[in-house]
């Protein structure tokens, strides 16, 4: 018979999931949110002023619960501005990727790095963070990341990601898999530089205050410690 002292989500939507599964009373479950290192994460020093080429950015692995080819469909309607999209990650969506890419006339504005170590400082250089999942994800750890860098993120209305910000004061949360709603929020975002600062300064803040990586460290070896007694 399984046993189970105590459950912690990464999200109140995990810890509501868990206790439920369980079968736990609610004095049993906790949330214990993820942390983000904010010194590797972090603003540009100078953000990018008066730039001709709005530049978006997506990391996770190439497959469908991801939602990337929403983002591709969206983003290929947004005429207004010059933008380009960088998409970082590797999996076995990579080919069907590049084929809707050529398929959608827009090869020449996306760009496919695969693999990276380097995503602090790409999203340190990005203007726009975009998190098309369609999954119920538990968390979201690379929305964090792009508010921790002072990004405009866009992100699905899924899972555990709507705690991570209030919807148009820190980011915008966009309905998983509405390719139109998409478009209309990648649109906005191009071409107001003001709205993109508002919510890229917000969004850093948010991560200062509620997703630290030292406060959530120590949070957890609480936990163990008052589950070991």
């Amino acid at each position: 018979m399984l046993r189970v002292n105590r459950f912690a989500g990464v999200s109140e939507y995990v810890r509501a999931r868990g206790e439920k599964r369980f079968g736990l009373s609610l004095n049993k479950t906790r949330v214990l949110y993820n942390g983000i290192d904010t010194t590797r994460f972090h603003s540009p020093v100078r953000p990018p002023q008066n730039r001709n080429e709005i530049k978006i950015l997506c990391v996770g692995s190439l497959i469908p619960e991801k939602g990337m080819d929403v983002l591709l469909k969206a983003i290929a309607d947004v005429t207004s501005e010059r933008w380009y999209l960088t998409i970082v990650g590797e999996g076995p969506e990579g080919p069907n990727l590049c084929e809707l890419a050529n398929n959608l006339g827009i090869e020449n504005r996306v760009e496919f790095l695969g693999l990276r170590d380097d995503v602090d400082r790409l999203l340190r250089e990005a203007d726009i963070f975009a998190h098309p999942a369609v999954w119920e994800e538990a968390f979201g750890h690379t929305v964090v990341e792009g508010m921790a860098s002072g990004c405009c993120v866009l992100a699905s209305k899924v899972g555990g990601i709507p705690e991570l910000m209030v919807d148009q004061q820190e980011g915008l949360l966009i309905e998983p898999g509405d390719v139109a709603s998409w478009t209309d929020a990648l649109s906005r975002c191009c071409q107001d530089a003001g709205l993109r600062l508002h919510l890229g300064t917000a969004a850093r803040a948010r991560v200062l205050r509620d997703f630290p990586l030292e406060r959530r460290m120590n949070e957890e070896l609480a936990l163990f410690e008052d589950v070991a007694r």
